[in-house]
């Protein structure tokens, strides 16, 4: 008997400590289910947040397509240009023709224009007309080395020369 006694004992220790356990877990049970109601509320929350985020950059990209459709058909022409056919005809042929030879004539002219108002005298005879009296000295040009080569066969130095008149 003292053997049952003492089994009888040990297990009315395990009971309670199992009893310790139970009622330790009860306690912290509230405390769990309470934050697990807080996580599922927030996680509510989150899902319904990032549902109506989607739905708002949902509507966000259409408006933007329709937004740019409708710039673009703002942007079309009313009225579309239409291709002239090229005018090619004798009257085009004549001022091609034209241009050039207007410009030769021009340029004559003008070179008419500018040996006529140049009063200088160059030759040793100009000179003499206009003054009336003889010509004492003249000062030799210099032809170019070049020249001077060429005209002596590549050899000798330039030597002066009288303007030819």
């Amino acid at each position: 008997m003292v053997i049952a006694l003492n089994a009888m004992d040990q297990q009315l220790a395990n009971a309670r400590q199992r009893l310790a356990q139970m009622q330790q877990k009860a306690i912290r049970t509230p405390r769990v289910l309470y934050d697990y109601g807080k996580m599922s509320q927030n996680l509510e929350m989150y899902h319904s947040i990032l549902s109506n985020l989607r739905t708002k950059l949902e509507s966000a990209k259409m408006e933007e397509k329709r937004d740019r459709e409708l710039h673009l058909a703002e942007m079309q022409m009313m009225v579309e240009p239409k291709a002239e056919p090229d005018v090619v005809g004798s009257k085009n042929i004549i001022f091609y023709a034209a241009g050039p030879l207007l410009g030769l004539i021009i340029a004559f002219a003008f070179s008419l224009l500018a040996e006529s108002l140049d009063h200088s005298l160059r030759t040793p005879i100009e000179v003499e007309k206009h003054l009336g009296k003889p010509v004492l000295a003249v000062l030799p040009r210099m032809d170019s080395p070049k020249d001077a080569k060429r005209r002596l066969g590549g050899a000798g130095e330039a030597r002066p020369t009288l303007p030819s008149s």
